[in-house]
């Protein structure tokens, strides 16, 4: 597996390569993860999964092609230790291997830079540095790969339009159904978010919506996570009056994660982008009741008031109301939550995932 994000896993597409790993030890496979480190290299063991930290210097906006050339080194010179190359992207470096290539395309780039809100000149070389890195390292994915999947219709609906990849198969996200499962009696009453605090996610809506909420209900927001918009949104948070009501909890455990989300009243997703967002099926396997913007895969999960419900992006007078729905009808809360949980347990464990990556994988090894 060749990623580019922290492991043990921070977000979404970490943790979709990190899952798959584990199950793929358990079924007796080895397997190992190739992703950015420090100054030095480091290996180590998680969970039977063999970690390489390849050592990346921070110089950005180049830090993708120097871990492409550390990745492709790498692999060159260990070349008879595998069998087979798994890229999770988008800005993971273009892999070049004797071995069959499976590429997992998350989300597009296109889309979710315009997703980036400002034209500060943090944001304008943001937005400058992932087009044209991402153009290159899409396209070239899709060039190298024997097989390429992605996460929803959605997404691979933009490969095509962006990239002119018209043949990526849709392998969903999964969830340790085990794992996160509900918790009993929820004990508290507050609504959570969880994710990284960054543009395409829609966060400024959500505190929006929460207020007339807080006046109506009084109940607590939770923001969970990290990311570039935090300061931002606490001036948000302050000038709108909602400080004693709106916590935000910076990076948590995972176990602490789950008892969140077993607790939480509701789970809300105000993205404006979102490729097949994992804290969604997450919260579902738990039992949480969710509201979910209408983007990317969620539209794909979400039967509309059967397993959750479903908002247009960027209208927090429609998330005011969804939120006002929940709140105000448990019985709608525990059949949405018990449906939510059944959908997961059908659809998205890690075992089905599984199954479909082991036919690309030997689809791949019988196309190269």
């Amino acid at each position: 597996m060749v990623q580019s994000t922290p492991c043990p896993p921070e977000e979404g597409i970490g943790n979709y390569a990190f899952n798959l790993s584990r199950e793929l030890v358990n079924r007796g496979h080895s397997v190992s993860i190739l992703t950015r480190g420090g100054l030095r290299q480091e290996v180590r063991q998680e969970e039977g999964i063999k970690v390489v930290q390849l050592p990346c210097p921070p110089l950005y906006p180049f830090h993708v092609d120097v871990h492409g050339v550390l990745v492709n080194r790498f692999l060159s010179r260990t070349a008879d230790r595998f069998d087979l190359v798994h890229t999770h992207t988008p800005l993971t470096p273009v892999v070049e291997s004797q071995h069959p290539l499976v590429s997992t395309i998350h989300t597009s780039v296109v889309e979710d830079v315009d997703h980036i809100d400002g034209w500060n000149l943090t944001n304008l070389v943001s937005k400058l540095q992932l087009l044209v890195s991402s153009k290159r390292l899409v396209a070239g994915q899709g060039a190298t790969a024997d097989r390429i999947t992605t996460v929803s219709g959605q997404v691979g609906r933009e490969l095509a339009r962006h990239y002119g990849i018209e043949n990526a198969t849709v392998v969903k996200n999964g969830v340790d159904a085990e794992r996160f499962r509900p918790g009993g009696e929820r004990d508290e009453e507050y609504l959570l978010y969880v994710g990284r605090l960054a543009y395409p996610k829609g966060i400024p809506d959500l505190l929006k919506a929460v207020k007339p909420i807080v006046e109506t209900h009084g109940v607590e927001l939770k923001i969970t996570g990290k990311g570039p918009q935090r300061e931002q949104l606490e001036r948000q948070v302050e000038r709108s009056g909602l400080g004693d009501n709106v916590t935000f909890t910076g990076y948590v455990s995972r176990d602490r994660q789950i008892r969140l989300y077993q607790n939480a009243t509701g789970f809300v997703l105000p993205s404006h982008y979102e490729g097949l967002p994992t804290v969604l099926l997450e919260a579902m396997a738990c039992g949480t009741p969710v509201v979910a913007t209408e983007v990317g895969g969620c539209p794909d999960v979400i039967d509309e008031a059967e397993n959750g419900l479903l908002v247009p992006p960027g209208d927090p007078p429609a998330l005011t109301d969804a939120i006002d729905t929940l709140l105000g009808d448990a019985k709608l809360r525990d059949q949405l939550g018990a449906n939510a949980r059944q959908t997961i347990l059908e659809q998205y464990t890690w075992e089905t995932i599984t199954d479909k990556f082991e036919r690309e994988y030997r689809l791949a090894r019988t196309e190269q």
